[in-house]
């Protein structure tokens, strides 16, 4: 006798679960957690609660410059990022860029996470602006943030595959 394996069964669960998934990841919440993790030692930026602050974060890729404030548990935050000279000279297009914000307690371990910004395709290495108001229940014990970012420059407007470049800054360590 010969078993039919019902094919629903492969394409039903895979499609929920990516339906899930992007629910999920398009809420502002990134489907990778850092909770547990610490921010490396200097890399955080420490956190005034209700008082607006600006700053900026240099790093060899960008530089994210930015003003926040957290009232409560809002927490607002806009800036731009403006990409590196070596990336803007050695290529055309962006294949993609993400910037996400970690959020710390007094010894540095993060507790929260968040997506700041994801762009597609870009047929040039310009700018990149993200406003975001963000609910954080655990407010009250934040006291430190810092930036991840990922990102592919390539050469032609598509990302340029067969010539391209990874980028990231993950300052963070178990």
């Amino acid at each position: 006798m010969i078993k039919v394996i019902p094919v629903l069964r492969f394409v039903a669960i895979p499609a929920a679960l990516l339906t899930v998934f992007t629910i999920y990841g398009c809420a502002g919440r990134l489907l990778l957690t850092y909770k547990g993790a610490r921010i490396k030692q200097g890399r955080e930026i420490p956190i005034v609660a209700n008082k607006s602050q600006a700053g900026s974060y240099l790093i060899r890729d960008l530089t994210i410059t930015y003003k926040y404030t957290l009232e409560n548990e809002e927490f607002r935050i806009v800036g731009s990022v403006h990409f590196a000279g070596h990336l803007t000279c050695n290529f055309v297009g962006l294949r993609y860029f993400n910037l996400s914000i970690v959020f710390a307690d007094q010894e540095n371990t993060i507790i929260n996470n968040r997506a700041l910004v994801t762009t597609g395709s870009l047929d040039n290495i310009c700018d990149v602006t993200f406003n975001n108001k963000l609910i954080l229940s655990e407010a009250a014990s934040i006291s430190s943030f810092a930036f991840i970012y990922t990102g592919e420059a390539g050469v032609g407007g598509d990302g340029g595959r067969a010539s391209a470049c990874n980028f990231w800054e993950c300052p963070i360590y178990r």
